[in-house]
């Protein structure tokens, strides 16, 4: 008999549980492997959904997102799942607007989008290096409008990612480069204030002795015109600078640049008059005294003469900031204004006191001005000519082209030409054409805008029926 031994020895049945194992976890791998598949199928299916309602030119509802957001985000929880960046790149872009969940959602994607990519510097670089030639490919596809924004911003999410991971590493050597790049980002990457004021927040804090704030409130003053949210945003971050920099000529300009934003709220078409009120109160206190101290230090203007980047000192700019706050936004008392009708006479815009107003800056090049002039005629036509008056101010350069413009379009009303670089125009905050001011008879202006939307018609309307009212 042979002796016994005491080491293992196989078996049939170690052999058999060996392979119920080995089964049981490769059976265990193809069910992830088939839940990863069917997650991206989920989203894919939206995505073909969501570019068939397009092409139909958005007949029916808009294709549930729900499903497809629930199956994203269990592909980026999914460890080295193979469609981790389709999945955090389309929570970046598909949700907001549409989902229920639409902000958080696009953090999710952004989080682990970051994650993925990590701090590297090399993906910004490769960015930098190719966004030209990459935006030109797509703007020379054959593609909808709507499209190529989306591919356009597809661009930008990885690098994003990488400068946001960037930033999340303490004495990163690109901390600030990383930081700058999501400043710019107001001009490339739709809806994404977050992304600017983390840039600009960073900066503040992490390097005091910062030197190029100009520039940096410049950029954010474009950001913050691109919804009420990210205005809100923009101007917390502008009053932050305004009363913690340690630079006077950065506070200063913070305080331009937040006054400015709080002028524009001040003609917003549904604002109250005790809330119109408050927020010039607001913008006058801001801009009143912004450049004591530093009154020479240059500002560099989106708007100078002729509507033109320009430079103006900080004494300046602030001059005429808090006269277009007191006497070019709804609720002002409009300042006198001379011009030169198309016979050469001067004309006085106290010459219409009494009457109902319609100030209507154009030009012959601008094609929305020429749009809305049915608009003026029909106006013209149905009001009382002693009770209401429209104004076409023109700006183009040479006075022949209004003439010759005139033989085939009409403008049968009161016409001045002031040219291109105009003191008017200037007076009056004049930034975009067209621009509409609607003035009352004792020369308030009861409204602004830049279209002749049915509810600023409506006003125009009102306005006079409620002046032929009085007694």
């Amino acid at each position: 008999m042979p002796p016994r031994t005491t080491g293992p020895r196989p078996t049939l049945v170690g052999a058999a549980l060996f392979l119920v194992c080995l089964f049981a976890t490769l059976g265990a791998v193809d069910t992830i492997a088939g839940a990863a598949q069917h997650d991206w199928r989920t989203v894919q299916s939206y995505l073909d959904e969501e570019r068939a309602w397009r092409r139909n030119a958005k007949e029916g509802a808009h294709p549930e997102i729900t499903g497809a957001v629930a199956a994203a985000k269990a592909i980026i929880a999914t460890p080295d799942h193979p469609k981790t960046t389709d999945a955090a790149m389309f929570l970046m872009a598909y949700p907001p607007g549409v989902s229920p969940t639409g902000e958080a959602d696009v953090i999710a994607g952004e989080q682990a989008l970051a994650a993925h990519v990590g701090p590297d510097w090399s993906v910004l670089e490769a960015f930098l290096a190719t966004v030209g030639e990459g935006m030109s490919e797509i703007a020379a596809e054959d593609l909808s409008d709507h499209e190529k924004l989306r591919r356009i911003d597809a661009l930008h999410y990885r690098p994003i990612a990488a400068a946001i991971a960037i930033l999340k590493v303490d004495g990163h050597p690109k901390t600030r480069e990383a930081a700058e790049l999501l400043v710019s980002m107001y001009n490339m990457v739709r809806c994404q204030t977050r992304y600017v004021i983390l840039g600009a927040e960073t900066l503040r804090a992490r390097f005091p002795e910062y030197d190029d704030w100009p520039a940096i409130l410049l950029f954010l003053e474009s950001c913050g015109r691109t919804s009420s949210d990210a205005a809100a945003a923009v101007n917390r971050f502008y009053e932050t600078m305004a009363v913690e920099s340690a630079d006077p000529a950065v506070r200063g300009i913070a305080r331009y640049y937040l006054a400015q934003a709080l002028k524009r709220s001040i003609n917003a078409p549904r604002t109250t008059q005790e809330d119109r009120e408050a927020t010039r109160r607001s913008a006058l206190k801001w801009a009143t005294d912004l450049s004591a101290g530093v009154e020479e230090v240059k500002l560099n203007l989106r708007y100078g003469p002729g509507n033109r980047p320009g430079v103006a000192s900080l004494a300046q700019a602030e001059e005429q900031l808090v006269h277009s706050i007191q006497h070019a936004t709804v609720g002002g008392q409009i300042p006198e204004v001379a011009g030169k009708g198309l016979d050469g006479m001067e004309e006085k815009l106290s010459d219409f006191a009494g009457k109902t107003v319609l100030v209507d800056f154009w030009a012959t090049w601008c094609v929305p001005c020429i749009a809305g002039l049915p608009d003026l005629r029909r106006l013209n036509a149905d009001l009382p000519a002693d009770r209401f008056a429209t104004l076409s101010i023109s700006v183009d350069e040479h006075l022949e082209t209004v003439a010759e413009f005139h033989k085939n379009e009409p403008m049968p009303w009161s016409n001045w030409h002031v040219g291109n670089a105009s003191d008017v125009a200037r007076i009056l905050d004049v930034r975009g054409y067209p621009t509409y001011l609607l003035l009352d008879g004792q020369g308030l202006i009861r409204g602004r805008s830049g279209t002749l939307s049915d509810r600023f018609l409506s006003l125009v309307r009102n306005t006079v029926l409620d002046a032929g009212a009085q007694p």
